[in-house]
């Protein structure tokens, strides 16, 4: 019943490749999946240290910490005019776009510069030359993650029978950090795509016929006719 749909997504990312194949590569990526993780960038704990007496407790408050040692008193971020630039744009809750676990630290913490200004117009071209040294600098599998998270938007698009881009993204974000090197990564997108897909749910509809009973000409069994009187009043109203 999903052969259709599977020749859909074969045919869209690896024609040169059959059903079968496919699908035998989508056990070994099963498997070797285990030993993956969806998450890339792990938040890292820094240590208190004081500078003025190198301490290492120091008793944290909403605004501010205390060294316990010297009584060091060092602001938080949100007290300076980075915090106040934020309050402007109305957004308190961060002070950049919202990191991707998938992705790498690199990719989180990088910035990117745009080649056009606000108004329309081109930039330097040095900072047209940071905007390309940015692209060709990205990790590898960090562009292997954004052109899948397109392809499988795609597909879905195209293939129905339960097709989820999130369920792919997620069973290719485990091989892909489970292998040094990605090989036919078409072929692999393709199984990823395999795995999201269901039979549908139900029995298909089925027309089925009446069975037919022989016509009754019984009087006794017949339904009386309904006869109405003409009133002669009403007809001569009327007429």
């Amino acid at each position: 019943m999903l052969r259709i749909p599977k020749q859909q997504i074969v045919d869209l990312f690896c024609p040169e490749s059959n059903i079968n194949d496919i699908e035998t590569l989508l056990a070994r990526i099963r498997v070797q999946a285990q030993l993956g993780q969806t998450v890339r960038m792990r938040t890292l704990e820094r240590a208190f240290e004081c500078k003025g007496c190198a301490g290492k407790e120091a008793v944290l408050y909403s605004t501010h910490s205390t060294c316990k040692a010297c009584g060091l008193v060092k602001n938080l971020t949100h007290q300076g005019q980075e915090w106040r630039n934020i309050q402007e744009r109305g957004d308190l809750n961060s002070n950049g776009m919202p990191q991707n676990a998938t992705m790498s630290c690199g990719y989180n913490h990088s910035t990117y510069v745009s080649v056009r200004d606000p108004t329309g117009k081109k930039v330097s071209p040095l900072l047209a030359t940071l905007h390309k040294h940015n692209l060709v600098t990205k990790d590898t599998k960090d562009k292997h993650i954004l052109e899948a998270r397109a392809a499988f938007a795609d597909c879905c698009d195209r293939v129905h029978y339960g097709a989820n881009a999130t369920e792919a993204m997620r069973l290719f974000v485990r091989f892909l950090t489970s292998v040094d090197a990605l090989h036919h990564k078409n072929d692999v997108m393709a199984a990823c795509m395999f795995h999201t897909l269901k039979i549908p749910q139900g029995k298909a509809w089925k027309k089925t016929w009446r069975k037919k009973t022989p016509f009754n000409t019984s009087k006794k069994k017949r339904l009386k006719m309904m006869t109405f009187k003409k009133h002669p009043q009403i007809i001569k109203k009327y007429l």
